[in-house]
């Protein structure tokens, strides 16, 4: 499990990057359709928000919770997981991150 996470990190770092070197235009708008995190974890949300942070400071960013999200590998909903999501992806990424 723990390798998994690691290449969707390496993953999810070469998309931000991408990101970063195509989309000049500050007046982009990034939508994120869930599944940001596997299970909902803390530490997830806490690492999800490291890689996100170069986007949240040059972008506009919608982010919708995905079953993921809110619940352990997506099958059955924690309210500790939507907590995490709630308080990392709507408090700490989108409230204290304003686009430049």
């Amino acid at each position: 499990m723990a390798r998994r996470r690691s290449r969707a990190n390496t993953r999810v770092q070469r998309i931000v990057a991408w990101i970063l070197a195509h989309y000049t235009d500050p007046e982009t708008h990034l939508v994120f359709t869930g599944d940001i995190v596997e299970s909902g974890t803390e530490n997830e949300h806490t690492r999800a928000i490291e890689l996100l942070h170069p986007l949240a400071q040059r972008y506009k960013m919608l982010i919708a919770p995905g079953n993921h999200d809110v619940g352990p590998i997506g099958n059955i909903f924690a309210s500790s997981a939507q907590n995490n999501s709630q308080r990392h992806m709507v408090g700490q990424l989108m409230q204290s991150f304003t686009p430049t």
